[in-house]
Protein backbone atom coordinates (compact mmCIF):
# COMPACT_ATOMS: atom_id res chain seq x y z
CA UNK A 1 0.00 0.00 0.00
CA UNK A 2 1.54 3.27 -1.06
CA UNK A 3 1.44 6.26 1.26
CA UNK A 4 0.13 9.41 -0.40
CA UNK A 5 0.48 12.99 0.78
CA UNK A 6 -2.69 15.02 0.31
CA UNK A 7 -1.72 18.70 0.77
CA UNK A 8 -5.34 19.86 0.78
CA UNK A 9 -6.40 17.56 3.61
CA UNK A 10 -7.05 19.14 6.98
CA UNK A 11 -4.59 17.68 9.50
CA UNK A 12 -5.61 17.11 13.08
CA UNK A 13 -3.40 19.21 15.32
CA UNK A 14 -4.43 17.24 18.41
CA UNK A 15 -2.72 14.00 17.38
CA UNK A 16 0.78 13.76 18.76
CA UNK A 17 -0.01 15.12 22.20
CA UNK A 18 -1.98 12.89 24.50
CA UNK A 19 -5.36 14.30 25.55
CA UNK A 20 -5.52 15.25 29.21
CA UNK A 21 -2.04 13.84 29.74
CA UNK A 22 -0.97 16.16 32.55
CA UNK A 23 -2.09 15.53 36.09
CA UNK A 24 -1.01 18.87 37.54
CA UNK A 25 -1.52 19.64 41.21
CA UNK A 26 -4.55 21.89 41.68
CA UNK A 27 -4.52 24.75 44.14
CA UNK A 28 -7.44 24.08 46.46
CA UNK A 29 -9.51 26.87 47.91
CA UNK A 30 -9.98 26.46 51.66
CA UNK A 31 -13.19 27.49 53.32
CA UNK A 32 -16.01 26.43 55.60
CA UNK A 33 -17.66 23.15 54.72
CA UNK A 34 -21.34 22.36 55.23
CA UNK A 35 -22.92 19.03 54.37
CA UNK A 36 -20.46 16.49 53.08
CA UNK A 37 -20.45 14.86 49.70
CA UNK A 38 -19.70 11.17 49.64
CA UNK A 39 -16.48 10.95 47.64
CA UNK A 40 -17.98 8.08 45.66
CA UNK A 41 -20.69 10.50 44.47
CA UNK A 42 -18.00 12.99 43.42
CA UNK A 43 -16.27 10.26 41.44
CA UNK A 44 -19.54 9.45 39.66
CA UNK A 45 -20.03 13.14 38.81
CA UNK A 46 -16.57 13.15 37.23
CA UNK A 47 -17.31 9.99 35.28
CA UNK A 48 -20.54 11.51 33.99
CA UNK A 49 -19.23 14.95 33.01
CA UNK A 50 -15.63 14.01 32.09
CA UNK A 51 -15.51 10.35 31.02
CA UNK A 52 -12.04 8.87 30.79
CA UNK A 53 -10.47 11.28 33.29
CA UNK A 54 -8.93 8.71 35.61
CA UNK A 55 -6.48 11.38 36.83
CA UNK A 56 -9.43 13.35 38.22
CA UNK A 57 -10.81 10.25 39.91
CA UNK A 58 -7.47 9.54 41.59
CA UNK A 59 -7.10 13.15 42.71
CA UNK A 60 -10.52 13.16 44.37
CA UNK A 61 -9.89 9.84 46.06
CA UNK A 62 -6.61 11.17 47.51
CA UNK A 63 -8.30 14.22 49.05
CA UNK A 64 -9.78 14.36 52.48
CA UNK A 65 -13.56 14.76 52.54
CA UNK A 66 -13.36 18.50 53.21
CA UNK A 67 -11.20 19.10 50.13
CA UNK A 68 -12.67 16.66 47.62
CA UNK A 69 -15.51 18.93 46.48
CA UNK A 70 -13.19 21.84 45.71
CA UNK A 71 -10.88 19.46 43.85
CA UNK A 72 -13.81 18.36 41.69
CA UNK A 73 -14.98 21.92 40.96
CA UNK A 74 -11.53 23.20 40.05
CA UNK A 75 -10.77 20.29 37.75
CA UNK A 76 -14.12 20.35 35.96
CA UNK A 77 -13.82 24.10 35.46
CA UNK A 78 -10.31 23.71 34.04
CA UNK A 79 -11.74 21.17 31.57
CA UNK A 80 -14.52 23.63 30.61
CA UNK A 81 -17.13 21.11 31.74
CA UNK A 82 -18.56 23.54 34.32
CA UNK A 83 -18.46 27.27 34.98
CA UNK A 84 -18.65 28.82 38.44
CA UNK A 85 -20.60 32.05 38.85
CA UNK A 86 -21.18 34.28 41.86
CA UNK A 87 -24.69 35.46 42.61
CA UNK A 88 -23.41 39.02 42.13
CA UNK A 89 -21.91 38.31 38.70
CA UNK A 90 -22.51 41.18 36.21
CA UNK A 91 -25.27 40.15 33.83
CA UNK A 92 -23.30 40.97 30.73
CA UNK A 93 -20.63 38.44 31.78
CA UNK A 94 -22.93 35.49 32.48
CA UNK A 95 -23.66 34.48 28.87
CA UNK A 96 -20.04 34.77 27.63
CA UNK A 97 -18.93 32.58 30.53
CA UNK A 98 -21.61 29.98 29.80
CA UNK A 99 -20.70 30.09 26.11
CA UNK A 100 -17.15 29.06 27.07
CA UNK A 101 -18.44 25.60 27.99
CA UNK A 102 -17.87 22.86 25.42
CA UNK A 103 -21.51 21.77 25.56
CA UNK A 104 -23.11 25.22 25.38
CA UNK A 105 -26.24 24.74 23.19
CA UNK A 106 -25.57 27.30 20.47
CA UNK A 107 -28.75 26.11 18.72
CA UNK A 108 -30.92 28.09 21.12
CA UNK A 109 -29.56 31.25 19.47
CA UNK A 110 -29.68 33.31 22.66
CA UNK A 111 -28.43 36.84 21.97
CA UNK A 112 -27.51 39.48 24.53
CA UNK A 113 -29.58 42.56 23.72
CA UNK A 114 -30.27 45.86 25.42
CA UNK A 115 -33.91 44.88 25.88
CA UNK A 116 -32.94 41.63 27.61
CA UNK A 117 -30.59 43.44 29.96
CA UNK A 118 -33.28 45.98 30.89
CA UNK A 119 -35.73 43.14 31.51
CA UNK A 120 -33.50 41.45 34.05
CA UNK A 121 -32.29 44.61 35.73
CA UNK A 122 -35.94 45.32 36.53
CA UNK A 123 -35.95 42.37 38.95
CA UNK A 124 -33.65 44.30 41.29
CA UNK A 125 -30.21 43.61 42.77
CA UNK A 126 -29.40 40.19 44.12
CA UNK A 127 -31.81 38.29 41.89
CA UNK A 128 -30.49 39.16 38.43
CA UNK A 129 -28.25 36.14 37.92
CA UNK A 130 -30.84 33.68 39.22
CA UNK A 131 -33.57 35.09 36.97
CA UNK A 132 -31.25 35.08 33.98
CA UNK A 133 -30.25 31.47 34.61
CA UNK A 134 -33.91 30.48 34.83
CA UNK A 135 -34.45 32.11 31.44
CA UNK A 136 -31.40 30.43 29.88
CA UNK A 137 -32.39 27.08 31.37
CA UNK A 138 -35.85 27.34 29.84
CA UNK A 139 -34.44 28.29 26.44
CA UNK A 140 -31.91 25.46 26.49
CA UNK A 141 -34.61 22.90 27.29
CA UNK A 142 -36.34 23.85 24.03
CA UNK A 143 -33.37 22.33 22.15
CA UNK A 144 -33.11 19.27 24.39
CA UNK A 145 -30.32 20.47 26.69
CA UNK A 146 -30.60 20.89 30.45
CA UNK A 147 -28.75 23.48 32.53
CA UNK A 148 -27.72 21.63 35.70
CA UNK A 149 -26.20 22.91 38.92
CA UNK A 150 -23.78 21.19 41.32
CA UNK A 151 -24.27 22.24 44.93
CA UNK A 152 -21.06 24.07 45.89
CA UNK A 153 -22.04 24.42 49.57
CA UNK A 154 -21.43 28.15 49.12
CA UNK A 155 -23.03 31.27 47.61
CA UNK A 156 -21.90 30.26 44.14
CA UNK A 157 -23.28 28.47 41.09
CA UNK A 158 -21.43 25.55 39.44
CA UNK A 159 -23.21 25.02 36.12
CA UNK A 160 -23.02 22.51 33.27
CA UNK A 161 -25.04 21.65 30.16
CA UNK A 162 -26.08 18.01 29.61
CA UNK A 163 -28.72 16.20 27.59
CA UNK A 164 -32.19 16.94 28.96
CA UNK A 165 -33.13 13.31 28.47
CA UNK A 166 -30.19 12.20 30.62
CA UNK A 167 -30.08 14.92 33.24
CA UNK A 168 -31.92 12.65 35.67
CA UNK A 169 -28.98 10.23 35.44
CA UNK A 170 -26.62 12.92 36.70
CA UNK A 171 -29.00 13.82 39.52
CA UNK A 172 -29.17 10.15 40.50
CA UNK A 173 -25.41 9.73 41.02
CA UNK A 174 -25.34 12.39 43.77
CA UNK A 175 -28.85 12.65 45.27
CA UNK A 176 -29.57 16.03 46.81
CA UNK A 177 -26.46 17.65 45.34
CA UNK A 178 -27.50 18.07 41.68
CA UNK A 179 -30.40 20.20 40.44
CA UNK A 180 -31.71 21.58 37.17
CA UNK A 181 -32.47 25.16 36.22
CA UNK A 182 -35.43 25.88 35.99
CA UNK A 183 -35.82 24.29 39.43
CA UNK A 184 -37.43 21.07 38.31
CA UNK A 185 -36.32 17.53 37.69
CA UNK A 186 -36.22 16.68 34.00
CA UNK A 187 -37.16 13.02 33.71
CA UNK A 188 -36.96 10.83 30.62
CA UNK A 189 -39.86 11.47 28.29
CA UNK A 190 -40.89 14.76 29.94
CA UNK A 191 -39.71 17.05 27.14
CA UNK A 192 -42.22 19.35 25.54
CA UNK A 193 -43.33 18.87 21.95
CA UNK A 194 -41.02 21.69 20.91
CA UNK A 195 -38.11 20.07 22.73
CA UNK A 196 -38.79 16.65 21.17
CA UNK A 197 -38.87 18.23 17.74
CA UNK A 198 -35.63 20.13 18.33
CA UNK A 199 -33.83 17.75 20.71
CA UNK A 200 -30.06 17.59 20.30
CA UNK A 201 -28.42 15.06 22.57
CA UNK A 202 -25.49 16.09 24.78
CA UNK A 203 -22.67 14.35 26.67
CA UNK A 204 -23.91 11.51 28.85
CA UNK A 205 -22.73 9.08 31.49
CA UNK A 206 -24.00 5.97 29.69
CA UNK A 207 -22.07 5.11 26.53
CA UNK A 208 -24.46 4.60 23.59
CA UNK A 209 -24.50 1.08 22.16
CA UNK A 210 -24.07 2.29 18.60
CA UNK A 211 -23.20 -1.02 17.04
CA UNK A 212 -26.47 -2.73 17.93
CA UNK A 213 -28.45 -0.03 16.11
CA UNK A 214 -26.61 0.05 12.79
CA UNK A 215 -27.55 -1.52 9.46
CA UNK A 216 -25.60 -2.20 6.27
CA UNK A 217 -23.58 0.61 4.71
CA UNK A 218 -20.01 1.89 4.33
CA UNK A 219 -17.63 1.80 7.28
CA UNK A 220 -14.00 2.79 7.65
CA UNK A 221 -11.44 2.57 10.41
CA UNK A 222 -8.26 4.62 10.92
CA UNK A 223 -5.49 3.40 13.22
CA UNK A 224 -2.82 5.82 14.42
CA UNK A 225 0.65 4.54 13.53
CA UNK A 226 2.48 4.77 16.83
CA UNK A 227 5.36 2.30 16.78
CA UNK A 228 3.55 0.00 14.35
CA UNK A 229 3.86 -0.30 10.59
CA UNK A 230 0.85 -0.53 8.26
CA UNK A 231 2.02 -4.01 7.26
CA UNK A 232 2.08 -5.28 10.85
CA UNK A 233 -1.44 -4.00 11.49
CA UNK A 234 -2.77 -5.56 8.29
CA UNK A 235 -1.09 -8.82 9.22
CA UNK A 236 -2.71 -8.70 12.67
CA UNK A 237 -6.09 -8.22 11.00
CA UNK A 238 -5.48 -11.08 8.55
CA UNK A 239 -5.50 -8.76 5.52
CA UNK A 240 -3.24 -8.58 2.47
CA UNK A 241 -2.59 -5.52 0.31
CA UNK A 242 -2.75 -6.59 -3.36
CA UNK A 243 -0.97 -3.45 -4.53
CA UNK A 244 -3.62 -2.80 -7.17
CA UNK A 245 -5.92 0.17 -7.24
CA UNK A 246 -9.31 -0.39 -5.64
CA UNK A 247 -12.25 -0.32 -8.04
CA UNK A 248 -15.90 -0.64 -7.00
CA UNK A 249 -16.98 -4.25 -7.06
CA UNK A 250 -13.47 -5.68 -7.15
CA UNK A 251 -13.38 -6.23 -3.41
CA UNK A 252 -15.28 -5.13 -0.34
CA UNK A 253 -12.12 -3.75 1.25
CA UNK A 254 -9.74 -0.98 0.32
CA UNK A 255 -7.08 0.91 2.21
CA UNK A 256 -4.56 3.72 2.20
CA UNK A 257 -1.77 5.13 4.33
CA UNK A 258 -1.90 8.77 5.36
CA UNK A 259 0.72 10.55 7.43
CA UNK A 260 0.44 8.75 10.81
CA UNK A 261 -2.70 6.77 9.89
CA UNK A 262 -3.60 3.45 8.31
CA UNK A 263 -7.16 3.53 6.91
CA UNK A 264 -9.24 0.48 6.01
CA UNK A 265 -12.59 0.91 4.22
CA UNK A 266 -15.36 -1.70 4.06
CA UNK A 267 -17.79 -0.86 1.27
CA UNK A 268 -20.23 -3.60 2.28
CA UNK A 269 -20.27 -3.26 6.07
CA UNK A 270 -22.77 -5.23 8.09
CA UNK A 271 -25.07 -3.57 10.60
CA UNK A 272 -22.21 -3.13 13.06
CA UNK A 273 -19.48 -1.78 10.82
CA UNK A 274 -16.18 -0.95 12.48
CA UNK A 275 -17.99 1.38 14.90
CA UNK A 276 -19.56 -1.58 16.69
CA UNK A 277 -16.40 -3.71 16.88
CA UNK A 278 -15.51 -2.62 20.41
CA UNK A 279 -13.05 -5.43 21.15
CA UNK A 280 -11.14 -4.70 17.94
CA UNK A 281 -11.03 -0.94 18.55
CA UNK A 282 -10.01 -1.47 22.16
CA UNK A 283 -7.12 -3.70 21.06
CA UNK A 284 -5.94 -1.42 18.24
CA UNK A 285 -6.06 1.69 20.44
CA UNK A 286 -3.37 0.46 22.80
CA UNK A 287 -1.42 2.72 25.19
CA UNK A 288 -0.97 6.14 23.58
CA UNK A 289 -2.68 5.08 20.36
CA UNK A 290 -5.86 6.26 18.63
CA UNK A 291 -8.41 4.34 16.61
CA UNK A 292 -11.26 6.15 14.83
CA UNK A 293 -14.20 4.42 13.14
CA UNK A 294 -17.03 5.74 11.01
CA UNK A 295 -20.23 4.26 9.55
CA UNK A 296 -22.96 5.60 7.29
CA UNK A 297 -25.86 4.28 5.24
CA UNK A 298 -27.57 6.44 2.64
CA UNK A 299 -30.47 3.98 2.55
CA UNK A 300 -31.39 4.35 6.23
CA UNK A 301 -30.02 7.87 6.77
CA UNK A 302 -27.91 6.68 9.73
CA UNK A 303 -24.35 7.79 10.42
CA UNK A 304 -22.00 7.42 13.35
CA UNK A 305 -18.39 7.90 14.42
CA UNK A 306 -16.37 6.87 17.44
CA UNK A 307 -12.84 7.45 18.73
CA UNK A 308 -10.92 5.16 21.07
CA UNK A 309 -7.74 6.14 22.88
CA UNK A 310 -5.56 3.96 25.10
CA UNK A 311 -8.09 1.13 25.07
CA UNK A 312 -10.96 3.40 26.16
CA UNK A 313 -13.86 4.79 24.16
CA UNK A 314 -13.25 8.53 24.13
CA UNK A 315 -16.17 9.99 22.19
CA UNK A 316 -18.99 8.97 19.88
CA UNK A 317 -21.45 10.78 17.61
CA UNK A 318 -24.57 9.38 15.96
CA UNK A 319 -27.39 10.56 13.70
CA UNK A 320 -30.39 8.22 13.45
CA UNK A 321 -33.63 9.62 11.99
CA UNK A 322 -35.56 6.55 13.22
CA UNK A 323 -35.31 7.88 16.80
CA UNK A 324 -38.16 9.85 18.41
CA UNK A 325 -36.65 13.19 17.34
CA UNK A 326 -36.78 12.07 13.70
CA UNK A 327 -34.52 14.06 11.35
CA UNK A 328 -33.52 16.32 14.29
CA UNK A 329 -31.73 13.46 16.08
CA UNK A 330 -28.06 13.95 16.93
CA UNK A 331 -26.55 12.04 19.86
CA UNK A 332 -23.04 12.74 21.08
CA UNK A 333 -21.11 11.57 24.10
CA UNK A 334 -17.70 11.88 25.72
CA UNK A 335 -14.68 14.17 25.50
CA UNK A 336 -15.69 16.32 22.53
CA UNK A 337 -13.22 19.04 23.48
CA UNK A 338 -11.93 20.02 20.04
CA UNK A 339 -13.90 21.69 17.18
CA UNK A 340 -16.99 19.51 17.47
CA UNK A 341 -19.18 22.30 18.88
CA UNK A 342 -18.47 24.36 15.74
CA UNK A 343 -19.20 21.40 13.44
CA UNK A 344 -22.47 20.72 15.26
CA UNK A 345 -23.59 24.36 15.34
CA UNK A 346 -22.89 24.89 11.62
CA UNK A 347 -24.79 21.73 10.65
CA UNK A 348 -27.69 22.55 12.95
CA UNK A 349 -28.05 26.03 11.46
CA UNK A 350 -28.19 24.61 7.92
CA UNK A 351 -30.54 21.85 9.07
CA UNK A 352 -33.04 24.27 10.60
CA UNK A 353 -32.97 26.45 7.48
CA UNK A 354 -33.39 23.62 4.97
CA UNK A 355 -35.23 21.00 7.11
CA UNK A 356 -32.99 18.46 5.40
CA UNK A 357 -31.47 15.91 7.74
CA UNK A 358 -28.55 15.48 5.34
CA UNK A 359 -26.69 18.19 7.24
CA UNK A 360 -26.92 16.30 10.55
CA UNK A 361 -26.12 13.06 8.68
CA UNK A 362 -22.76 14.62 7.79
CA UNK A 363 -21.82 15.56 11.38
CA UNK A 364 -20.32 12.16 12.41
CA UNK A 365 -18.57 11.88 9.04
CA UNK A 366 -17.08 15.35 9.36
CA UNK A 367 -15.98 14.68 12.94
CA UNK A 368 -14.13 11.50 11.94
CA UNK A 369 -12.61 13.05 8.81
CA UNK A 370 -11.42 16.18 10.61
CA UNK A 371 -9.70 14.07 13.25
CA UNK A 372 -7.87 11.76 10.84
CA UNK A 373 -7.60 13.74 7.60
CA UNK A 374 -9.23 10.90 5.64
CA UNK A 375 -11.89 11.47 2.98
CA UNK A 376 -13.74 8.70 1.17
CA UNK A 377 -12.91 10.30 -2.17
CA UNK A 378 -9.21 9.45 -1.73
CA UNK A 379 -7.74 6.67 -3.92
CA UNK A 380 -7.41 3.26 -2.26
CA UNK A 381 -5.58 0.03 -2.92
CA UNK A 382 -7.40 -3.30 -2.84
CA UNK A 383 -7.30 -5.41 0.34
CA UNK A 384 -8.20 -9.07 0.55
CA UNK A 385 -8.42 -11.53 3.43
CA UNK A 386 -5.35 -13.74 3.81
CA UNK A 387 -6.09 -17.18 2.50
Amino acid sequence: MQGTDYPDVVRCEHVGSLPYGVDAHAEIEEGPVGKQYDRNALVEIIRFLAPGRDDHVRAIQRREDDGALQELLIRLEADRKIVRLDSSEPLDQVIPRLRSLFMYPTEMNLRWTKALRVKFEAYGPGTDVEKLLEYIGTRSLAVGTALVEIDTQADQYALAFVSARRSHELAAVAPGHIGTIPRQHVATGSLSTEARQSADQSSSHAEPDLGSQLRSGISWMAVYLLGSSPESILDELGLVDTGTAYTPGSSALGGTVLPNWLVIVNHHADRFGYVGKTELLQRLSGPGTYAVACYHSADTGESSAVQWFGGTRWWSVQHDPSQIEGPDHLDYWGNLYWDFAKIRATAWKKHKAARDHGHLYQVPLTAASDWTGFAETMPLTELIERG
